[in-house]
């Protein structure tokens, strides 16, 4: 089954028999009259229906409406009439589907002053133009329409400047990266986060005392155009700690440990999020990776195939009410730790079968220059997990 987000402008895919298309977005009004959206229908070859379903962040169903597809018109908005309460501020997803094998449809939405549904998911890439996927409701001028839009983008900086631990925004990725010799890697890692297809999400950089100077703050914030938060070491404390450290500053509903060294592929965090919305009961999603010029393949979550060798990167999306928190007395091993501990709380893995980013080869590494070797490093991990 194919899942496509959105960009926060538009969305644009065909659908076949089987196949979705979900877009989450942020109300900006408690009552959704209608909304219309904009088809291209071709490959009419059976009967067959196109379906809307209004979700809540936790896929909890609020409505669905359907559509005969020989009822559309080639290039033409239809118009889904809806009378649903939502509450302001909160993220709802939008999964339009299509039944009938051999039909193919082309769905488009974007900002159009006219329709009933003044914006219909998205003007703009959060922060930039600060809004993430928002809708407008009702008949509204243009000048209503950004001052919606601020009122929402203030109260969601006002979050994240007062950065309360305890008030999770829910459907944020908080994507922690610690630093350490890393000069060279560092803003082209933070590029590529920033090219995510997925875009709501904060950076947490935790410089861990590296002897290599981290990159001015002007050109760290040219890089990463997503809420940004450097934090600092008075002294060298290890992967583990710095990783620590960014968590406890962390408001998203998800945690993302990305090593300064590490080039994700554009739709790595979508990749990985979808499996956890399709997995409710997962604990984390891991991928494939690259690692030099080796392909690392993940394989299905199995506890005792992780009790022989890990087998799960450090770059894998946990939720954060699962998260143990790294054991910083370990200083080799301590992603396979990681995944032990939250297997033994009962938390499961889904594998996500994509490669998702790539890693060099080094040896001045966050994790390098520890003075304990791999062997007696995994001892001390199976002695702890009794394995």
């Amino acid at each position: 089954m194919k899942q496509v987000l959105g960009n926060g402008k538009n969305i644009s895919n065909q659908l076949g028999g089987g196949e979705k298309i979900r877009q989450w977005f942020q109300a900006a009004g408690n009552c959704l009259e209608a909304l219309q959206i904009g088809f291209v229908t071709f490959k009419r070859r059976n009967n067959g229906q196109l379906r809307i379903d209004l979700l809540d962040w936790n896929n909890k169903s609020l409505g669905s409406y359907f559509a005969n597809l020989e009822t559309l018109k080639d290039n033409s908005l239809a118009t889904f009439k809806m009378r649903v309460v939502l509450e302001e501020g909160k993220i709802y997803q939008l999964v339009i589907s299509a039944t009938g094998n051999g039909n193919s449809v082309a769905v488009k939405w974007g900002h159009s002053p006219t329709t009933m549904c003044k914006l219909a998911c998205g003007m703009g890439v959060y922060p930039q133009s600060g809004v993430w996927g928002c809708l407008i409701y009702g008949q509204a001028t243009e000048q209503e329409a950004k001052e919606q839009e601020q009122k929402v983008t203030n109260r969601l900086n006002s979050r994240l400047t007062k950065r309360n631990t305890s008030e999770t925004i829910v459907g944020m990725i908080s994507v922690v990266v610690p630093y350490y010799n890393t000069q060279k890697y560092l803003l082209d890692c933070l590029k590529y986060l920033n090219a995510q297809t997925y875009n709501f999400f904060e950076v947490i950089v935790v410089n861990d005392c590296s002897t290599e100077p981290i990159p001015p703050i002007s050109e760290i914030k040219s890089c990463c155009h997503s809420p940004l938060c450097i934090l600092s070491h008075e002294h060298n404390r290890g992967a583990s700690a710095a990783r620590n450290t960014g968590f406890s500053s962390a408001i998203g509903e998800y945690l993302f440990f990305l090593d300064s060294d590490v080039f994700l592929q554009n739709y790595a965090l979508e990749a990985l999020l979808n499996a956890l919305l399709e997995n409710p009961n997962a604990a984390f999603a891991y991928g494939n990776f690259q690692w030099g010029k080796n392909l690392i393949a993940g394989g299905r979550f199995n506890i005792n195939k992780l009790k022989e060798k890990n087998y799960i990167s450090t770059m894998s999306m946990i939720r954060r009410k699962n998260f143990p928190g790294f054991d910083e007395s370990l200083k080799r091993h301590q992603d396979w730790d990681l995944w032990l501990t939250i297997a033994e709380r009962g938390g499961e893995g889904i594998w996500v079968d994509e490669m998702l980013f790539e890693t060099p080869m080094r040896a001045n590494s966050i994790s390098a220059g520890v003075d304990i070797d791999r062997n007696e490093s995994m001892r001390v991990v199976r002695t702890k997990h009794g394995i």
